[in-house]
Parts: structure tokens; C-alpha cells; sequence
């Protein structure tokens, strides 16, 4: 009987972490002015792109931004290249001159 009982805990403590991992992810909230990107690597092929996504306490102002890497400013949120390297991005709310939190750096290969 009692290695009967050792065995259905040992089965119940093999299964709990199981159980406590189906539990819906929650979402990631950035306060503040957050830039993303939707990838970090691109083709340095001049098509392949990538598009970036600004957002200010969650809510999307991406339209509202400008994005900077070390060597230029575009008004765009899609940034494509011919020369590989990596670039840095920041973005700027033109309301109010406030610079993201963060930085992302694209890779261009």
C-alpha cells in the first residue's frame, strides 16, 4: 500500500510542472515610447526589408516617428540596404522630441 501511495506522488509531481505550464502567456507591456521590429536579420539585397512598430504606453504611434540608426533618419518604418553591416535604430516621437527606451539592431547580410 505504501509503495502504491509513493508511486501516485511521484506520477502527480512528474505531471504538476506539466499542468502549470499550459497557463496562457501574458502579453509584454513596455511603458513608455518601446520600438520593435518585426526581424533583426535582413538580405543587404536592397528588397529585403524589415518594418519597425513604435509604441507609446502599448498604444501604437508608429505613424507619429522617426527612426535613426547611426548614420541617418528616415521618416519611413521599413529600412532596406545594399550594404551589410549592423545598424542601430531608435525611434523619436515628433510630438514630443522623446526618444525610445530601447534600441534594435538590424543585421544586413
Amino acid at each position: 500500500m505504501r509503495k502504491g501511495i509513493i508511486c501516485i506522488l511521484a506520477a502527480v509531481m512528474g505531471i504538476l510542472p506539466f499542468l502549470t505550464s499550459c497557463e496562457e502567456e501574458s502579453k509584454v507591456e513596455h511603458p513608455g515610447l518601446w520600438l520593435s521590429a518585426d526581424k533583426t536579420t535582413i538580405s543587404a539585397d536592397g528588397e529585403d526589408m524589415v518594418t519597425f512598430t513604435v509604441t507609446l504606453d502599448d498604444v501604437d504611434v508608429t505613424s507619429q516617428c522617426s527612426f535613426c540608426s547611426q548614420e541617418s533618419c528616415y521618416v519611413s518604418n521599413t529600412f532596406s540596404t545594399t550594404t551589410a553591416g549592423e545598424y542601430v535604430f531608435h525611434a523619436t516621437y515628433l510630438e514630443t522630441n522623446e526618444n525610445s527606451a530601447n534600441e534594435v539592431t538590424i543585421t544586413a547580410q
